[in-house]
Parts: structure tokens; sequence; C-alpha cells
């Protein structure tokens, strides 16, 4: 029942690896007359985790993870003519994905060649590194912090090399990635399965909370960009039209943002007064006209840090 979030980036890119290594398959009493792809690949496995360290600041943390083998069909005094691995490579900064890429064709191509055998890489980036924006973040942190307590929300000191596919909408749009806890808190630590385990027992007790925080946001969210509807004729024009395109400021991005989601299914001023009635707004120094335009629309002015201005 506790909420987690990290600044900037908090989870890594994620890519699918396979290097197959291409040799001459033989008798294993003859290996000489044979070109072993399984001593090849055996060797690129190693040599890829000392590169790492060569190549790469030990501050930006960058892992591959081989979690498969294979090579021939089950015969003990064979030698196949091809092996292959697969492996997850994980990147915290996206700049870098292009020159780990780059690292692990050399090194294979390099290694299979030592041993007179060829390497294939295919290198598929799956997910960009997940980055939050720090204004958002503070946004739902202070908000959920009065509903369920300060001590009920804060950040990790560090990220996580586990991936996401909500980092293609970050990289669109501003926003936060908040983590929540639902293990059982009377287990140790130590006894509680990783999350994808199929031995995982979650604390289903937190789903009220999940459910009204996430009501909450999405309530205030709408109340914040309403009110910049109103404010802001160039808003509803642009929306309206579907020329924004990504340039402008980010209640514009939102704007668009809502309006795909058919979020708004009108877009008339009186309407969207009568939507706003009621909502509560959390501020910081807000400038007369928005205070005077709350006023009107019969909004609730509370003053705290989370704020889009």
């Amino acid at each position: 029942g506790t909420f987690h979030y990290v600044p900037g980036p908090m989870m890594a890119s994620s890519s699918n690896l396979t290097i197959t290594v291409l040799g001459k398959g033989g008798h294993g009493s003859r290996p000489h007359d044979a070109i072993d792809p399984v001593a090849a690949l055996a060797e690129i496995q190693m040599s890829l985790q000392t590169a790492l360290t060569r190549r790469f600041d030990a501050l930006e943390p960058i892992v591959i993870t081989v979690t498969n083998l294979w090579a021939g069909d089950g015969a003990y005094n064979a030698i196949p003519e091809r092996a292959a691995l697969c492996a997850t490579v994980r990147v915290l900064r996206d700049e870098k994905i292009d020159a780990v890429r780059q690292m692990i064709t050399e090194v294979s191509s390099s290694v299979a060649a030592s041993h007179r055998c060829t390497a294939q890489v295919d290198f598929e980036v799956l997910y960009p590194t997940t980055k939050t924006n720090p204004r958002e973040n503070q946004f739902a942190a202070t908000l959920w912090s009065q509903m369920f307590g300060t001590e009920n929300v804060q950040p990790f000191d560090a990220p996580m090399m586990a991936s996401e596919d909500f980092g293609y909408v970050l990289s669109q749009v501003p926003g936060t990635f908040m983590w929540m806890g639902t293990a059982n808190p009377e287990k140790p630590e130590n006894q509680r399965e990783w999350n994808h385990s199929p031995m995982m027992r979650f604390d289903d007790s937190v789903l009220g909370m999940q459910s009204a925080a996430l009501a909450e946001i999405g309530r205030v969210e709408r109340t914040i960009f309403m009110l910049e509807w109103m404010l802001h004729p160039d808003l509803r024009h642009r929306v309206q039209m579907g020329l924004n395109k990504g340039e402008a400021r980010n209640n514009l991005a939102r704007a668009v943002f809502f309006n795909r989601l058919g979020q708004l299914h009108d877009h008339t001023h009186e309407n969207q007064q009568h939507r706003a009635a009621g909502c509560n707004l959390v501020v910081v120094d807000p400038s007369p006209a928005r205070l005077k335009l709350a006023e009107k629309v019969g909004c609730n002015i509370l003053e705290g840090d989370a704020t889009r201005d």
C-alpha cells in the first residue's frame, strides 16, 4: 500500500539479443577436423561481460544477461555446425544503446573469427528507457501524500533495470510512473517471490487505494485541463482542429493526449464550466485571472505544491 517513484530515468530500456555462431560439424573424437562453434559461443558469453566493464562507465548501468544456450540435437559425441544464445540487454540511457549494440557485434565477430567461425547478431530494441518528469512526479506525490500520508509516498534512491512499455508514452507526453507495493507485509522480504514468479501472491486489500489514487489524479488533471481550456482560446482551437504536432507547450500536448483518448466529447465553453463545478484545484501562487475563473465555475482552491505553473 505504499507508492514509490524515481525522478528522471527510473527503468531501463529492454532489447532482445540473439547470437548465432556458425562453424563446421564433426566427430567429438576429432575436433581438429571440425570448426567448433560451441567453444566460440562460450567464449563470446564471457567476453561480453568483460567488454562491458572496459568500454562503459561503471556509473552508467548496463546489463547483459544470457538466458538461453543451445547447440546440437542431443548427441554426446557430435560437434554441431552451429550454436546460439539468447540474452536480455538493459541500458539506462537510450543514447548508449547503439554503442552497446556495436560492442556486442564487435566482440562476437572477433571472438568467432579467432575460432575460425562466423557470428550473426540480431539485436532488437523492445522498449525505451522509462523517464519520468519531475513536475509530474511532484504533482502525483503531493496529491497522494494528502490522501494517504507522506510516509506512504516516498521516492526510491535508485532506478531499476526492469523495463516498461509505458516508456513509449512518457517519451511523447510528460508524465510519471509510480510503483505500488502489493506484497504481504507479514511475510519476510527475503521470502517474497519476484514479480513474474507463478508463486507470487499479491495483497488484494490495496486495490481500493489504487483505484482511489487513479480516480483522484484523473479528476484533478481534468479540472486543470478544463481551466486551461477556458483560459486559452488558442488551446481550444488547436485541439479542435487537430493542429498540435507536439511542438507546443506541455499543456497543449496534454490536451491533444486527452482528446485522442476520447475524454472530450464536446468542446462548448458552458459545458466545460459545468464539468469543473465542485472540483478541487491544488495551486501555488495562482494568478488573479485563474482565481477569478475558478471561483466562477465553482472550483475549490487548495494550497499545495502540486502545480502546473
